[in-house]
């Protein structure tokens, strides 16, 4: 299918005609105002990106050592990358359907678990180690998946602070920075989208406050226009560290590796 003339303006197709569609995604921020589709654009894993917070490193990420750093270095924690996805082929689902509203409570943890791929529970209740299943979904309910541009977005989601958890999801979609003008006014893209979730999955929760504080917070009062505050600080607060080192994992206590 050929559409002849500019693919980003307005053209008229005859019936029956051949045409292209382009798909705005650009899930690596490399197209600029070309809007060619995301075809050969991989997801980077989070530990092979020279952006990524979660190296296999010692080197903890501060306020200015922010890349090729691991967010999780304060509380003794390395990251490790072994659990290969052995079914790469998923079926697409545009929005993942949540039954209670997430930006009021918890989600419900088998909405979340519904887009992941496989299931090594085990993984996750062993003392020897830490397992969190990172994965990653399209975008949420409509209800958050910011479009049109300027509604709430949801950027990721853990499935549990307590019992049941084992892991959480990254929205591509509304993690684009193309989908928000504000991407670069703090630590809100999706490196801090995954250590947040990350965060949440070692018990940390909003009122923790810093890398813990939502990317984004509509402090208008009710019926009144929106008043966006973002998040602004990049690492984890002393009461996240010492959650983390004391192996408060899903709301229970283990023992540290």
């Amino acid at each position: 299918m050929v559409l002849n003339g500019n693919p980003q303006g307005w053209n008229r197709v005859r019936p029956g005609s051949d045409f292209t569609i382009y798909d705005d995604d650009d899930f690596n921020d490399n197209d600029g105002t070309n809007l060619d589709g995301d075809a050969g654009e991989p997801l980077i894993p989070p530990d092979s990106s020279n952006t990524s917070l979660i190296h296999s490193t010692d080197t903890a990420c501060t306020q200015t050592v922010t890349s090729n750093c691991n967010i999780l270095a304060p509380a003794y924690i390395k990251p490790e990358y072994d659990l290969a996805n052995p079914n790469p082929i998923t079926p697409f689902s545009r929005n993942l359907t949540m039954t209670v509203d997430v930006t009021q409570v918890a989600a419900v943890p088998a909405d979340v678990q519904a887009a992941f791929r496989f299931d090594n529970s085990a993984y996750s209740d062993m003392d020897e180690f830490w397992a969190i299943y990172l994965s990653s979904a399209y975008q949420i309910d409509e209800r958050w998946d910011g479009d049109p541009n300027g509604t709430p977005a949801v950027v990721g989601i853990t499935d549990s602070l307590a019992g049941s958890g084992q892991g959480c999801l990254l929205f591509l979609e509304t993690t684009r920075a193309r989908e928000s003008s504000n991407w670069n006014v703090g630590p809100i893209n999706r490196n801090y989208t995954v250590a947040h979730e990350i965060g949440h999955k070692f018990s940390s929760v909003h009122g923790d406050s810093d890398l813990m504080a939502p990317s984004v917070t509509n402090t208008a009062p009710p019926g009144s226009p929106p008043v966006y505050v973002y998040r602004t600080v990049g690492t984890f607060s002393p009461i996240t560290v010492h959650r983390m080192r004391g192996g408060l994992v899903n709301g229970g206590r283990l023992r540290h590796p």
